[in-house]
């Protein structure tokens, strides 16, 4: 059985969210701008104009280009409109929204619903590794309402960490049962850079926590240069662990080979003063030409260059260059700092979470472009966590 096939099912469904929502408000809201908003905005801007280069270079249909800006920058305003009206907690209606979309895609699958992109693309997705380790064979799965694999993999590790912050707090079952679901979910799509992400996260939030938040600057740099230590990382594992467990049928290495990708952006990226500064336009990889380097690792792909540099740093100097790098990571940064102000000011486990997601997506970024224009989930949570700083 399969479902329809659309690009944007995720991106709509929340915009119907919204529409519902704003039918509830009552009272009168007004827009009101801080400075972080109105660099969100240039932001926005910014990845429209990759977006639209993309199109120039015969990358992209117009029609998906204003579709997918058209959520973003609807999402943006309204969200500016509605956060002045303080009778709704709109974080928590957001994931409570996401923990059922959550459920739901695990109830399809247990029926035997099936993505439209697993009968289309199901030789890409291979042996779960991860149960693999435990005994277990089985195959990756894509959940029938999932944009992607890797995509779902952060929907899941971000609600898993949500779920828990909150219930440690508030000590419901509900939240529990939410963080089982996402656990399952991740576990079944085999994302394991998301996995080991997020058991780092954990680590980090149950023995560190203060340590953490006081040192937010640091571990943003951090991310940014996360590429070169996980290289050091993936060879020490070589050493000192049989690899074959955790390497994937018809796979080079145990990260599918993303440092052989890494190695050859940092051989090839080559780019003129305009580029390096505003980039080559959205899937910068294929317009620079630097994925015919790494396509022979894609062959069972129906095009082999589409494929990311599968790091975030390097996708986003690709796609929007230094200046749209540099911007995003000092909204990030400004983001968390309110955010820990408010955390340090009232305990809300709100705040908490929103750290450690922003955190988690800029984590995951090591082995993934999980920031990249196309990405509505995580450019969506974005612009919902940036907008509603101001909401203590």
């Amino acid at each position: 059985v399969t479902l329809i096939d659309s690009n944007n099912d995720f991106a709509c469904s929340l915009i119907i969210v919204f529409s519902i929502l704003q039918s509830t408000l009552q009272g009168k809201s007004v827009i009101s701008y801080n400075k972080n908003d109105i660099y969100l905005g240039l932001y926005l801007l910014i990845i429209s104009i990759s977006l639209f280069r993309s199109y120039m270079n015969g990358l992209f249909e117009i029609s998906p280009i204003f579709t997918i800006m058209g959520v973003y920058f609807i999402t943006y305003f309204y969200f500016l409109y509605v956060r002045t009206n303080k009778e709704l907690n709109y974080k928590e209606l957001i994931f409570s929204g996401l923990n059922l979309y959550l459920l739901i895609n695990l109830i399809l699958y247990s029926i035997g619903y099936e993505s439209p992109h697993r009968i289309i693309l199901s030789d890409t997705f291979g042996e779960n590794a991860t149960l693999k380790i435990f005994g277990i064979s089985h195959e990756r799965i894509l959940f029938p309402l999932a944009p992607n694999i890797q995509s779902y993999g952060l929907i899941c590790g971000s609600l898993l960490l949500y779920n828990l912050i909150i219930y440690r707090k508030n000590k419901n079952i509900y939240n529990i049962f939410f963080v089982l679901i996402a656990t399952i979910s991740l576990i079944l799509t085999d994302s394991r850079g998301q996995i080991l992400f997020l058991i780092i996260l954990l680590f980090i939030y149950i023995f560190f926590n203060n340590f953490f938040l006081k040192r937010q600057f640091f571990f943003i740099i951090t991310y940014i240069f996360s590429v070169f230590y996980i290289v050091v990382i993936i060879y020490s594992i070589y050493s000192f662990f049989d690899i074959e467990l955790l390497v994937r049928e018809n796979s080079v290495t145990i990260f599918s080979g993303r440092e052989l990708i890494w190695i050859e952006f940092l051989t090839h990226y080559r780019p003129t003063v305009f580029d390096a500064l505003f980039g080559y336009g959205n899937d910068g990889h294929v317009i620079s030409g630097i994925s015919k380097n790494y396509s022979y690792l894609f062959t069972n792909w129906l095009n082999p260059e589409s494929a990311s540099v599968h790091n975030n740093s390097f996708q986003l100097i690709l796609d929007i260059g230094f200046i749209g790098l540099g911007l995003l990571y000092f909204i990030i940064y400004r983001t968390i700092q309110t955010y820990r102000e408010h955390y340090f000011f009232n305990k809300n486990p709100l705040n908490l979470a929103a750290i450690y997601i922003l955190n988690y997506l800029l984590i995951s970024g090591t082995t993934e472009g999980v920031l990249n224009p196309e990405n509505s989930f995580t450019i969506l949570i974005l612009i919902i966590l940036i907008v509603f700083t101001s909401s203590k």
